[in-house]
């Protein structure tokens, strides 16, 4: 949220940022960001270094190549972990689904 604040208060006063959050409404692609969000955090918890390749691939939109050198390990590495990461985040997004309903 304050990251938010900050970004629009670049574009203009921090006045007009508040008016922006009051004016955007939720919608169900909010539901679904807050849901990789917070499985990205338990990834996070669970195994750091396969986070941080989920966010340079996917926000960052790095290559393998690219993340893996920036994380300091080999290509097929950061494909292993690439793999497990989506599994992992699946599964957990699907768990709190079902625990919601």
């Amino acid at each position: 949220m304050k990251q938010l604040l900050f970004s629009l208060a670049l574009l203009g006063s921090v006045a007009s940022a508040q008016e922006y959050l009051e004016i955007a409404a939720p919608t169900s692609q909010d539901d679904e960001l807050l849901a990789v969000h917070q499985a990205l955090t338990a990834l996070e918890a669970h195994d750091a270094r396969k986070a941080d390749l989920v966010k340079l691939r996917y926000f960052a939109g790095l290559s393998f190549d690219e993340a893996a050198e920036i994380l300091s390990i080999a290509v097929p590495t950061a494909k292993r972990d690439w793999t497990y990461a989506r599994a992992w985040l699946f599964q957990k997004i699907k768990l709190m689904r079902e625990e919601a309903s």
